[in-house]
């Protein structure tokens, strides 16, 4: 009988930690859904693809993992495309505002498209805390210019759980409610 009682309690203590596992915030990635869910970036669309006019499709909007923001390259809205030549380096702002709960924290990543043709972003992160526009610094590491229209998918953001308790971005820190367009270093 001792050994059965202990034989219900190692299953119970195995299934509260297998309970607290699968429902804990603590590590991984947010899928699509939940970036949607809490709000994450507006404005926020499912996955949508557009074709270039040189043919290339795109993709950008909600993934099953993550979150690909389009580029913009003033705060105006004027400028409609941008090329880079072979070594040159470039910012441009998301289209997409981003709101990070103190909880979480977002990293920016190529999209594959653009490694094929040597266009890459300088991998960042967004701190827990921070709400604004991302600038994102792009480098052309091929042989040929590369066009990129405003509105282009430009990169890919992860939004990873934190876990333990973190300091967040707050109201004084430099790039806190950073405006659209690029921003230059403070």
């Amino acid at each position: 009988m001792a050994e059965i009682i202990q034989n219900i309690i190692l299953v119970l203590i195995i299934s509260i930690l297998i309970w607290l596992i699968i429902t804990s915030n603590c590590g991984g990635i947010l899928s699509g859904r939940l970036i949607r869910k809490y709000r994450l970036v507006e404005p926020h669309v499912k996955r949508t693809t557009i074709t270039r006019p040189d043919g290339i499709k795109l993709t950008y909007g909600e993934g099953p993992a993550g979150y690909d923001v389009r580029a913009e390259f003033d705060d105006q809205g004027i400028i409609s495309q941008i090329i880079l030549t072979p070594g040159e380096f470039r910012k441009v702002s998301t289209i997409e505002h981003i709101s990070l709960p103190s909880w979480l924290v977002a990293e920016i990543a190529d999209k594959s498209t653009w490694i094929r043709q040597g266009l890459t972003v300088h991998n960042s992160k967004g701190c827990p805390g921070w709400d604004g526009f991302l600038t994102i610094e792009l480098s052309n590491h091929g042989s040929k210019p590369i066009t990129i229209y405003k509105g282009d998918p430009i990169a890919h953001i992860l939004f990873h759980t934190v876990k333990g308790i973190v300091d967040p971005y707050n109201e004084n820190d430099k790039y806190q409610h950073q405006g659209r367009g690029p921003q230059m270093a403070r």
